[in-house]
């Protein structure tokens, strides 16, 4: 039986690479919305910080002196304003991905446990040992071990 032309290693890797940019764009864009929406249901406080003493210095001022510090003030207020945004966007997308990561190990245990019961099936019925570690090999199960232990490892310190 010949393999068609359209199966063949280089176009599996070529439709892999664009559905991984796919979803990776999904992934990203979702994540904008999320940080959007946590952004409106919980807006950022602006408060502004002119006291007393600063009125009565402004009223000392002549007036070029008093549109200078009016225009440092408002910058400060906008690198305040804005740097808070940053803060309370990364503190969103971190939350998310969090979330996505934990979805993600939840779904990568059971679809283990599945394989390890198919493994006990497989080897109920006399497959043997070394042909189920070959396999394993073969389809790389060595070293999602290794990757799960790592995962774990990294949630555990979150």
């Amino acid at each position: 039986m010949e393999i068609p032309d359209y199966i063949n290693p280089r176009n599996i890797n070529e439709m892999v690479s664009m559905e991984m940019k796919r979803i990776q764009m999904n992934c990203a864009q979702k994540q904008q919305q999320y940080v959007e929406q946590m952004l409106m249901e919980n807006p950022i406080p602006f408060e502004r910080r002119t006291t007393a003493a600063t009125r009565e210095i402004n009223s000392q001022l002549s007036a070029d002196q008093l549109q200078i510090l009016q225009q440092r003030s408002e910058a400060c207020r906008r690198s305040r304003y804005n740097s808070k945004i940053r803060k309370a966007k990364a503190k969103y997308r971190h939350k998310y991905m969090t979330q996505k990561l934990l979805q993600s190990s939840k779904m990568f245990n059971c679809i283990q446990d599945l394989i390890g019961q198919a493994e006990s099936q497989l080897l109920a019925l006399g497959l043997g040992m070394e042909k189920l570690q070959q396999l394993r090999k073969t389809y790389g199960m060595d070293m999602t071990v290794e990757c799960t232990t790592n995962l774990e490892h990294q949630l555990k310190m979150e």
